[in-house]
């Protein structure tokens, strides 16, 4: 079945019901769609799709997807050089899938972007597994606030809303928490969803005053129990997923239910039905699934070595405990080295979020001639950096320690929301 007709079929269902905030009902929507794809021409073509609004981004992809064609969702904040690289690896990749959906790029802050490709059944299968988990009533209210150009935005948010009928509304702002919130209780937004971080700076502005929220998923970092605490009592009887997955994998392929959010706090959860998984000798998760991508576009190297007998190579290093809980203990590329020892960031970070005062806080490498990096912790709150460093003392080995201990106004986070490793 192609991912269009699905959608269709869904949105169809809930003709009468507001599609959007604005007032726009899924009848006006699929017409506005339809009326649009017949300008895109063709079919099994790549169609970047970049616009200054996230709603109208969303319409022209779901024109695109309509039209018979793949959609590649672009950024306007990546800037020239990103942008280039972008329209260079479709100009150059020569690939044309009649069953691709989308062509996401991911991040390429280690070199240059990589397409990855999904087809329908990557997004079908995906959609078809967060609907087991993740209970989204028709007319409920859903903000999304990250950008499109991510899968878990993408698949997790705009095309699973419109399936279960949801009214979506869009923040087009630059990210500020206490803004965020206000909007949250402007449009009665009883679903949101975002990274560790997003919701941390979230709980600090809100300390335990209600406003709306029901049900939220979290994802896109790892989430330290500490922090996990920190949200859960700054928005009591708020329901939290915790749930994991990759651009590579459509995005889902573990969640966490809102019962064992606390108690079993830094977990993802359990594979969900239909994703088989294994750890590699090095401790590396390797999935399994019809939503392992197609591979990455133009790329056959690349996706000989991320994709090896159907086993999807996710560069997590995970441990899983006797019931299966899957926990996230860092990323295989983000690995520091600081005088020839191996450094895992997300262990600093989540001792520095234990510190009474902290906030939120990134563990970064820079650079360094005598120790080949040397590593910085960023963080937020209202404590000296002098504090921090001592609390850390107690509770760090010291080839962990950092080199410095920063306070600052804003850490170094991706567009996404997610947490980079250079300084």
């Amino acid at each position: 079945m192609k991912l269009w007709d699905f959608l269709a079929r869904r949105m169809r269902a809930h003709a009468s019901l507001p599609a959007f905030a604005d007032g726009t009902s899924y009848a006006a929507l699929l017409s506005l769609v339809e009326a649009r794809a017949k300008t895109c021409g063709g079919s099994g073509r790549l169609i970047p799709v970049a616009r200054h609004l996230r709603r109208e981004q969303a319409v022209e992809i779901l024109a695109v997807l309509a039209s018979g064609n793949a959609a590649v969702p672009l950024d306007l904040a990546y800037g020239a050089k990103r942008f280039e690289a972008v329209w260079r690896r479709i100009a150059e990749g020569g690939e044309r899938c009649p069953d691709l959906a989308f062509v996401l790029f991911t991040s390429g802050t280690s070199g240059d972007p990589k397409g990855v490709m999904l087809t329908d059944e990557n997004i079908l299968e995906n959609l078809r597994m967060i609907e087991r988990y993740f209970p989204l009533e028709a007319g409920e209210r859903l903000l999304i606030a990250r950008p499109l150009v991510h899968a878990a935005v993408l698949t997790g948010e705009l095309l699973y809303g419109l399936c279960r009928g949801a009214c979506l509304s869009f923040y087009e702002e630059t990210f500020q928490p206490s803004r965020l919130r206000r909007e949250i209780e402007a449009r009665s937004v009883s679903v949101l969803c975002g990274t560790p971080t997003l919701f941390a700076h979230l709980a600090a502005v809100s300390r335990g005053k209600p406003c709306g929220l029901k049900r939220c998923a979290i994802s896109g970092e790892r989430l330290f129990p500490e922090t996990a605490q920190k949200i859960a009592a700054a928005f009591p009887g708020v329901r939290f997923y915790h749930v994991y997955g990759l651009t590579e994998h459509a995005p889902r392929a573990a969640a966490l239910p809102p019962e064992e959010f606390l108690s079993r706090a830094g977990s993802v959860g359990r594979l969900l039905p239909g994703v088989e998984g294994r750890i590699a000798d090095d401790g590396e998760l390797l999935l399994r699934s019809p939503c392992v991508m197609k591979g990455y576009f133009g790329d056959p190297a690349a996706t000989a070595a991320k994709i090896e007998g159907g086993w999807l190579k996710t560069g997590d290093l995970v441990r899983q405990d006797a019931g299966g809980y899957l926990y996230i203990l860092g990323r295989k590329d983000g690995m520091l080295i600081r005088c020839g020892v191996n450094i895992l960031p997300e262990e600093i970070e989540e001792a520095a979020s234990a510190c009474p005062g902290v906030r939120a806080c990134a563990v970064c490498g820079e650079a360094d001639e005598t120790k080949g990096q040397k590593i910085t912790l960023f963080f937020q709150g209202e404590v000296l950096p002098g504090k921090v460093r001592a609390f850390l003392a107690e509770r760090l080995a010291a080839y962990l320690m950092p080199d410095a201990v920063r306070r600052a106004e804003d850490l170094p986070v991706s567009p996404g929301g997610k947490r980079m490793r250079k300084c």
